[in-house]
Formats: C-alpha cells, sequence, structure tokens
C-alpha cells in the first residue's frame, strides 16, 4: 500500500482462498464464514463517487456492538440512504424470517419499545411498545411528558386537550358532531347502568337505563 507520501508499505491482506480480509489475519466467523472481512479501523469502509470527502458515504465503528452508517452531502452529515429503493421488504429483528410487510420490526421482548420517536432535543414523541404482551402506542408533549396512551388490553387515556368526533374543532372535553339523529349509544346489556357525570365540587348527575 502507499503510505501517503508515494512509498510502498506493508498491510494485512490475508487470503485463505475463500476469506480475504484486510486488517486482521484471524477474521470472525460469527453468522457463517465471511467471504471478505474488513477490521482493525475505525472508519471501516469508505465510499466515494469522486474522491471527495465533500460527497460519500461511511460505516465505522464506536465501541462494542456500535456501528454507524453516514452520509456526507458538501462536508456535512447530509444526504440519503435508500434501501430496497426499486421493491422488497425489509425486516429488523426478524431472526432470518422472511419480512410479511414492507417494514417487519419484531419485539426483542416484553417490556420493550418496538418502534421509538423523538424529537430534536431527544424529548420523546411517540413510541410503540408491547406491554405484557399486548400492544401499546403513546404519544408526548413538549418536554417528554405523556399525553396519549392507547392499548389493546388495560388503562387507555386522553389528557392532552379535547376530543372531536365529527369535528376538527372540538369546543368541549368530549365534542361529539353528526348530521344522523342519534349521536352517541351506550349499550349495558341486561344490567342496571349509569353515565354518570361529576363536577369538581362534588356534584353529580347521570342518566339511568
Amino acid at each position: 500500500r502507499f503510505n501517503g507520501t508515494g512509498a510502498l508499505e506493508n498491510s494485512i491482506v490475508y487470503d485463505t482462498g475463500t476469506i480475504l480480509s484486510i486488517g486482521t489475519t484471524s477474521p470472525p466467523t460469527v453468522g457463517g464464514t465471511p467471504v471478505l472481512h474488513l477490521g482493525g479501523q475505525t472508519n471501516i469502509i469508505t465510499m466515494s463517487s469522486s474522491n471527495s470527502s465533500n460527497n460519500l458515504s461511511y460505516i465505522r465503528h464506536l465501541g462494542v456492538s456500535h456501528f454507524q452508517w453516514q452520509t456526507v452531502n458538501s462536508g456535512s452529515n447530509a444526504g440519503s440512504i435508500e434501501i430496497q429503493p426499486y421493491g422488497g421488504n425489509v425486516g429488523i429483528g426478524t431472526g432470518g424470517s422472511t419480512p410479511d410487510g414492507v417494514l417487519n420490526v419484531k419485539s426483542s421482548g416484553d417490556g420493550v419499545n418496538v418502534l421509538d420517536l423523538v424529537d430534536s432535543s431527544g424529548d420523546a414523541l411517540f413510541n410503540v411498545r408491547q406491554s405484557g404482551n399486548n400492544g401499546m402506542m403513546r404519544l408526548y408533549a413538549d418536554g417528554g411528558a405523556e399525553k396519549i396512551r392507547l392499548r389493546s388490553s388495560g388503562l387507555s387515556f386522553f389528557t392532552g386537550g379535547s376530543v372531536g368526533i365529527g369535528t376538527t374543532s372540538p369546543s368541549y372535553k368530549l365534542h361529539v358532531a353528526a348530521t344522523s339523529t342519534n349521536l352517541a349509544r351506550f349499550d349495558g346489556g341486561n344490567a342496571n347502568n349509569w353515565i354518570s357525570v361529576t363536577s369538581g365540587n362534588g356534584y353529580s348527575a347521570g342518566i339511568l337505563y
């Protein structure tokens, strides 16, 4: 290899006839025997279309089990990366199983966020979670305060403002607008149930059916 001054020096290139290894003579075989192994450097792969540091993509190793894939455009960390640009599915954590959707993400266990979105400050925005082996979605306000929770089994709530059904500008905590005769129906079966309204000062009213 060239050492940067126009002279040649030694480098580690290891070829067994089946494995080509650069940077080490002992390439790992976790996940199967590789055809090509690159190791021993922080920046493992750098790809450039014009031999310029202003237009490239790199893969690098930052620490134990921590890798980055980044694009650089005009000297800044910008640009785009496409996966399956001409069709096909993508699986994350699917363990070798064929993904059954355009994006198939498998949870790694109970109590884990399967999808986690944060804002530019790092505060929570939205996540999808496996909770008690059921599905749960949470939506957050500025600063990471949880305001909406929807669970397939268990407690769900809305505390972020008013809810409109049939209207995009609700005037009350629950505002139902419709053009039909019946706005809502509550079916309690054979039980004697109340629709109860309670105020903050202890007064209450209700409808018994």
